[in-house]
């Protein structure tokens, strides 16, 4: 979490863009995050049965989970949003000053549902032991499962009360959130390949590789759900064997289970670094002096002659990013495909002694 937000920060051309803006915020909330993770046991009451290293009290508990809660809901939600954001900022050609609009917003909302669960975790004692963190649940473990119901801390008055409240407030809102990020993933597909299918109608040049943009929106949204949800969707299947167990739950799978749990926010932040390392081009340079050093040298060395294996290096690459709009293309909108794409349909014109025909 810190080198993710120290690269952003000490990057203006990153800190120039909505989505690295957002990605730093999911950042910082990672930190508090992973430190009440790292406290662990430690933070429970003395007295908590079944938790070893317990010296916390029911205050630290509850400080703990306050900064798991706000934490954890507010990365689901700003990167649920992301979802959302590329279809928005494909559409809007990563027009910066709309995307502003729907930053603010995004900020605004996020943050205050985010603290008020949290709150109303709190004022309903709904922060307890849970495994070796401690969680929305009911207080001792396991009480609202017993026969007589004597939960000492915890909303209602049976079982069904705890665990409507937890489906409700906490499990229900990021399955939601996973469903959008799926439907919004989708919408940005069909928008791709839509604009594709009406390109490759409309110009009869280099037809192989007009669904190439949308092959890569697959990649990069499967990409993006499988960092965001993979943990939560592998600890949920763990909880289903462990339920399906008679008798004394199997150890090596608890300790697996809340292995996996603090991991998301790691996931979440690779998916960042991955993009980052495999994107083929650089990020726009916005409001950059043309008659400075720096430029003049980068225009020198765009001119030098291609390597001949920077090709090879970069086929695994992505050409574009559905996030921060780093592409040489300035449609984005019309996702027409442009000389990045066309590389081979290039040399092969070049051999030939013919321009290429392919424009944007």
């Amino acid at each position: 979490s810190i080198y993710v937000a120290t690269r952003i920060i000490r990057d203006s051309d990153k800190r120039a863009l909505v989505y690295h803006r957002i990605m730093l915020v999911i950042a910082l909330h990672a930190i508090p995050l992973s430190l009440a993770f790292f406290v662990g046991t430690w933070a429970s009451p003395r007295d908590t049965e079944n938790v070893q290293w317990a010296i916390g009290t029911i205050t630290t508990c509850t400080v703990q989970g306050f900064f798991i809660t706000f934490g954890e809901r507010n990365i689901e939600m700003y990167f649920a949003s992301l979802s959302l954001y590329s279809v928005i900022a494909v559409h809007n050609n990563f027009d910066q000053q709309i995307l502003k609009r729907f930053e603010a917003l995004l900020y605004f909302v996020v943050t205050i549902i985010s603290f008020f669960l949290s709150i109303m975790f709190v004022t309903e004692q709904m922060l307890n032991p849970s495994g070796p963190f401690c969680l929305v649940d009911a207080a001792p473990l396991g009480c609202q499962k017993s026969a007589g119901f004597n939960c000492k801390r915890g909303i209602g008055e049976s079982k069904a009360d705890v665990d409507s409240f937890k489906k409700k407030y906490w499990i229900l809102p990021t399955y939601i959130l996973l469903g959008l990020s799926i439907c919004f993933m989708i919408l940005l597909y069909v928008m791709v390949w839509n604009g594709e299918r009406v390109a490759r109608k409309t110009n009869k040049t280099n037809r192989n590789s007009y669904f190439a943009r949308s092959g890569i929106v697959i990649r990069q949204a499967s990409l993006y759900i499988l960092c965001g949800y993979s943990t939560l969707i592998t600890w949920e299947v763990i909880d289903l064997i462990q339920s399906m167990i008679k008798g004394p739950k199997s150890f090596p799978l608890a300790l697996l289970s809340w292995s996996i749990y603090p991991l998301r926010p790691f996931t979440v932040l690779l998916m960042y670094l991955i993009l980052q390392h495999k994107i083929a081009v650089k990020l726009p340079q916005i409001e950059k002096n043309p008659f400075s050093v720096s430029a003049i040298i980068n225009r020198v060395r765009s001119k030098s002659i291609r390597k001949p294996d920077e090709r090879e290096k970069n086929n695994n690459k992505f050409k574009f990013s559905i996030f921060d709009g780093s592409s040489p293309s300035p449609e984005w909108s019309e996702f027409i495909i442009d000389e990045d794409m066309n590389y081979d349909d290039d040399n092969q014109s070049e051999e030939q002694g013919k321009p290429n025909l392919a424009t944007i």
